[in-house]
């Protein structure tokens, strides 16, 4: 630790001196952040010198006044801007700080100290860009495909694939989703086609005249209801006449006379109200409507799915890159309530039913290993990610008798790969270049069909020169990017479409 001492511009020497005296550690700095001028002298800066060699002190200066900082250079004492900036072991020599860093450069003149600074600093940018910045090289190399027939043993619990045992791992898979099964509707319900009408007298008993809006509810037997079809006026003692018919089409409203008898509302109870003659022209036909043995029938459709091989045959939907082992697909259904209910007028009966399938499957990672164990020409060449494809081909594979864990499949396995290319030769090619310069050179020496070279950061105005700055990444010729029509692979290279398995 050392001690720091505040100096003013006009403090005298022997003052200075005193202080360093006086304290408590062998170090001390004197902070002139503006200079000291009896220090800036030759004489003075010679005076503290010698004071603090006779006391056994170490001092440091610490200012922004360039002449000091020059005389106490000449004199040997190290100088900083900040008191905590101070490097004792720079003496006489100039110290350049680099953010929390400090270079002191050998005692040189003040030209070549700079000069070594700037050569350090262009080292430093050098290496920046050389060695900080990394590439992703993304290349659709001309490829071809092979494919094995293999018989394989699946199990749940294995945790890596036995090339030569022909063991892989398999996972459970499962899928749901909710089918509506549909059925025509064998029972019949009366619907109303025309509604009935009648004319109804009606007598104000009381002493205002009533005003009877079209639409006001009369009441008939049971759930029957008739409506005023025009608005009347019916005088105080006097009577009145209007047509109402039912609500309701169908032949429930050819009720008999005198049986609509009073208003729905009570607003009306001074109104009586009766009808002469008896409703007529309700008429109702038969139509299609849900029957109990529709329901039954439905029902017993969505417990057949469970055994249905159109099921089985989709029960996985959707493109797949694993292998469903079809010995062990499972399928459970959860019917829930047909609709509409029994007697509902409708031509067509529905059921939801939830479909749960539940398989083994053999994932894409262990088809690619199983793929370059079986189809590699040579250790080092490059299956192309995401190419491998297996399907199963329905034939019985014997089983031994002392396993009885797993399932027995046999798979016709297919996958391309890397034609004619490896991957140093890739890095070799793009390596110092610019992205632009690194592509064309991609097409032009390999064939590679649209490669893409990324820059991380993106500001890097070339590729790494070190190789292990630089991945590659292969991909199919089918994959985003990729251009179809590019005549740079011949034709009987390409990748056919492989189609997604299915159990």
């Amino acid at each position: 630790m050392a001690s720091v001492i505040d100096v003013d511009r006009n403090d005298e020497v022997p003052s200075i001196c005193g202080q360093i005296d006086a304290a408590p550690t062998y170090a001390v700095v004197l902070n002139a952040p503006r200079g000291n001028r009896p220090l800036a002298s030759e004489l003075g800066i010679r005076l503290l010198a010698r004071h603090a060699e006779e006391s056994g002190k170490a001092v440091a200066i610490a200012t922004r006044s360039s002449s000091l900082a020059s005389r106490a250079r000449q004199a040997g004492i190290p100088v900083a801007r900040k008191p905590q900036h101070v490097r004792w072991d720079a003496g006489g020599r100039r110290v350049f700080r680099l953010g929390p860093w400090s270079v002191a450069p050998p005692g040189f003149g003040g030209y070549v100290q700079v000069l070594v600074v700037l050569v350090l600093l262009a080292a430093i940018a050098g290496l920046a860009l050389t060695m900080g910045p990394s590439a992703t090289v993304i290349v659709s190399p001309p490829s071809r495909e092979r494919s094995i027939t293999v018989p394989v043993l699946a199990l749940q619990d294995l945790d890596r694939t036995d090339i030569e045992g022909r063991r892989v791992p398999a996972h459970e898979v499962v899928e749901t989703r909710t089918l509506t099964l549909t059925a025509r509707t064998t029972g019949t319900a009366k619907v109303g086609v025309r509604a009935a009408r009648t004319g109804v007298t009606l007598t104000n008993t009381g002493a205002a005249d009533v005003t009877i809006p079209a639409g006001t509810v009369i009441v008939g037997p049971g759930e029957v209801r008739f409506l005023v079809e025009a608005e009347v006026v019916v005088a105080a003692g006097q009577g009145g006449v209007a047509t109402a018919s039912a609500a309701a089409p169908g032949e429930a409203g050819n009720v008999a006379p005198e049986t609509l008898t009073k208003f729905a509302d009570p607003a009306f109870a001074s109104v009586r109200v009766t009808n002469a003659t008896g409703a007529t022209g309700g008429a109702s036909d038969d139509v299609p409507a849900v029957a109990a043995a529709d329901i039954t029938a439905i029902s017993a459709l969505a417990k057949d799915l469970k055994t249905s091989n159109a099921l089985r045959a989709t029960a996985f939907t959707g493109e797949r890159t694993d292998v469903v082992l079809h010995a062990t697909l499972a399928i459970e259904t959860e019917p829930g309530t047909a609709y509409p209910a029994t007697g509902t007028a409708s031509d067509l009966v529905f059921l939801d039913v939830t479909v749960t399938a539940k398989a083994l499957a053999i994932p894409q990672d262990v088809l690619e290993q199983l793929a370059a164990g079986l189809l590699a020409e040579d250790a080092g060449e490059q299956l192309i990610p995401g190419s491998a494809r297996a399907r199963e081909t329905g034939a019985i594979v014997a089983s031994s008798e002392s396993e009885d864990e797993g399932v027995r499949s046999e798979l016709e396995v297919s996958a391309r790969f890397a034609s004619g290319v490896n991957e140093d030769d890739l890095i070799d090619a793009v390596k110092g270049k610019s992205p632009e310069d690194a592509e064309s050179n991609l097409r032009e020496q390999y064939g590679v069909i649209d490669p893409k070279v990324e820059l991380s950061p993106g500001w890097a105005p070339w590729v790494p020169r070190f190789a292990f700055r630089i991945s590659v990444e292969y991909r199919s010729e089918g994959s985003e990017g990729a251009q179809p029509g590019d005549e740079s692979v011949d034709a009987e290279e390409r990748p056919s479409p492989t189609p997604s398995p299915r159990p």
